[in-house]
């Protein structure tokens, strides 16, 4: 809906609401939320769709109003406060009430009911904290996440794959990505391993 000046030009009006599907012009917004619903109904994309009962709405708000009157009580709520039993919907909103609430960082409360402090898959060390969610990751910097043999094994698959599975068309790069260790010697121009 686009909203138009008000102006007056030459004897005619020219009105500030325009519909967006006929082009009919209407003084009020009002006017043009009325035409929309008598003659476009149809037409209107329904984006928001109810999850329990496949309902269409044109708004979140629309969406969010049909649940809390008509669905309240079928609402999962599948995650829930250690501290105060509160139950939730989503783990981001249990992260906001755990702050909000009890004053305590996702961090303290991942390693009080959830998990433990992360240590790097690769080489021991100590990790960083992501959310309630993932918890610690995997790794504690791109190198030891590009030395681990599960992530060179995928890479190479990939490679691979996107190659028809052939050694033979890999670009240097490519072929150092699968074996890091090889080199190409400037001499004869063989890829040979690096000692």
């Amino acid at each position: 809906m686009k909203k138009i000046k008000y102006k007056i030009c030459e004897k005619k009006i020219i009105t500030p609401y325009k519909c967006e599907i006929c082009e009919n012009e209407f003084k009020t917004l009002r006017g043009l939320k009325t035409h929309i619903s008598q003659f476009h109904k149809s037409e209107i994309i329904k984006k928001f769709k109810c999850e329990i009962c496949e309902h269409e709405f044109e708004t979140l708000n629309g969406l969010k109003i049909h649940i809390s009157q008509f669905h309240k009580s079928e609402i999962i709520k599948k995650f829930k406060c250690e501290i105060c039993e509160h139950e939730f919907i989503n783990i981001k909103a249990l992260a906001i009430h755990i702050v909000k609430v009890h004053k305590i960082k996702s961090e303290e409360y991942y390693l009080k009911f959830i998990g433990e402090k992360g240590k790097c898959v690769e080489c021991g060390k100590d990790t960083r904290f992501n959310n309630l969610r993932v918890g610690y990751i995997k790794f504690c910097s791109n190198k030891c996440s590009s030395n681990n043999f599960e992530n060179l094994e995928r890479r190479k698959e990939t490679i691979l794959k996107n190659n028809n599975n052939s050694y033979h068309d890999l670009t240097m790069s490519e072929y150092q990505e699968i074996y890091p260790d090889m080199v190409k010697c400037e001499i004869c121009g063989k890829i040979c391993l690096n000692f």
